[in-house]
Order: structure tokens, then sequence, then C-alpha cells
């Protein structure tokens, strides 16, 4: 393990940061300075990684959406009473 991965670890086991893969020095520097074909896989990988986290963002979002209007269902259902 190199220093730049301890310093990485380090600060997120401190700090409880969930570092992604795009955040890390070796990616970067992989990107900046490594050969085409690995560049590409990385992008590739890159691409899967945000179409998961668009899925988990819209799924969140839907959740989100749901608890709000069954609070006003709920808020108008309640002043019907009153």
């Amino acid at each position: 393990m190199n220093l730049f991965q301890q310093a990485e670890e380090g600060f997120d086991k401190l700090f409880g940061y969930e570092r992604q893969q795009l955040e890390s020095f070796d990616y970067q520097n992989m990107m900046k300075n490594g050969n085409i074909i690995d560049q590409l896989k990385s992008s590739e990988r890159k691409t899967k990684i945000n179409q998961d986290n668009n899925q988990e963002n819209l799924l969140f979002i839907s959740l989100e959406n749901k608890e709000t209007n069954n609070q006003i269902v709920y808020r108008r259902n309640r002043s019907d009473r009153l």
C-alpha cells in the first residue's frame, strides 16, 4: 500500500468518509498517466456507477414524494374532520 492510499484510508476512517473510486488518487493518477485501454475500462465503470447512483436517487425521490403526498392527504383528512 502506498503513501497516498494510506493517507486516504486514514482520512476516511477518521472522518467516516465513504470515498468513491472516482475520488481516489489511484483512479485520478491512472486517468492522467495510464494507458488508453485502462482509461476506457475505468470510464465504463464510472458510467455504470453513475447509472446506479441515478437509479438510487430516483428511488429516493420517489419515496420522498410518496411520503409528502401521504402527509398532504393526512392533513386534508384531518382538517376535513375539524
